[in-house]
């Protein structure tokens, strides 16, 4: 009975988690896996740079790049290593979009770790420069993946709608 009562506890402090990472910045993704009901991974994506200005007439505002900033919040019920993001911008006629990934080195370069201690948050604010293109986006989607210590993997992806 008492093991029930834990992982409801468990699974309650996985949803407000979610709840409150949503509530901050964007679009939550809660990855269930095992047996358990109980999310190991959450996250959320915020935009920390305001979109619009690189977007001008169907392009970039100079050059043929655009930077914005995105903060990636992580929160993970068992220890965990964050091993690459994907991000891609997304213009709402076609599957997909341009997309950027960090893998695990550059991340490690940019952060010194990439460890989430189980029960935090840790965000990672992420500037990519993408190819501009003849749309402005309409939203963002970060692909993520996160390792255990134990090797287990767990994809999480998560989107927001861009202003």
């Amino acid at each position: 009975m008492a093991t029930r009562a834990r992982s409801s506890a468990i699974a309650s402090g996985s949803i407000v988690a979610a709840l409150t990472l949503s509530a901050c910045s964007g679009g939550v993704i809660v990855a269930p896996t095992g047996a358990s009901t109980a999310a190991v991974v959450s996250a959320s994506i915020g935009v920390t740079a305001a979109p619009a200005a690189p977007f001008v007439n169907h392009g970039c505002a100079v050059g043929q790049e655009a930077a914005l900033s995105f903060d990636i919040v992580v929160m993970t019920t068992k220890t965990a290593d964050l091993e690459s993001v994907t991000i891609r911008l997304i213009n709402g006629t076609e599957l997909g979009g341009p997309m950027i990934t960090f893998p695990k080195a550059p991340l490690t370069t940019q952060f010194g770790t990439t460890r989430i201690v189980a029960g935090t948050s840790r965000t990672f604010t992420l500037s990519p420069r993408f190819v501009c293109g003849p749309d402005r986006p309409q939203s963002v989607a970060a692909d993520l993946v996160v390792v255990e210590a134990s090797g287990a993997v767990h994809s999480v992806t998560v989107s927001r709608t861009l202003p």
